[in-house]
């Protein structure tokens, strides 16, 4: 898997605060799970793959902050969110996104 490993650490440094997560291989990087869901990913180009709920997703395209995330061609995920360059991104808005995502993923019931 060829991600960002300091951006990994980041992100697992801040979902410490919201409990135990899982890492498992999705999309050619990383995808951090909570609960049983997806909170994020990190793709192989440095995009930051975030469930942020179809609500969430929209403002953050809407504000041209994100793209909507298309695993398959000309098919968007729906409540998924990508930031490119994710590993250029402050602390700051990086905790922002990453709790807004995990704010999402804990209205979810659990799937484990």
């Amino acid at each position: 898997m060829a991600f960002d490993r300091v951006l990994a650490d980041r992100i697992r440094e801040v979902l410490a605060e919201v409990g135990p997560t899982r890492e498992i291989k999705m999309f050619g990087g990383l995808g951090v799970m909570y609960r049983g869901h997806m909170i994020c990913g990190l793709m192989r180009d440095d995009g930051l793959i975030l469930r942020l709920g179809p609500e969430g997703t929209a403002a953050a395209i809407a504000a041209g902050e994100a793209r909507t995330f298309e695993p398959m061609k000309g098919k968007a995920a729906t409540g998924m969110a990508v930031i490119d360059e994710a590993a250029a991104i402050d602390d700051e808005p990086l905790r922002d996104w990453l709790m807004q995502a995990a704010a999402f993923v804990q209205t979810l019931p659990i799937k484990e």
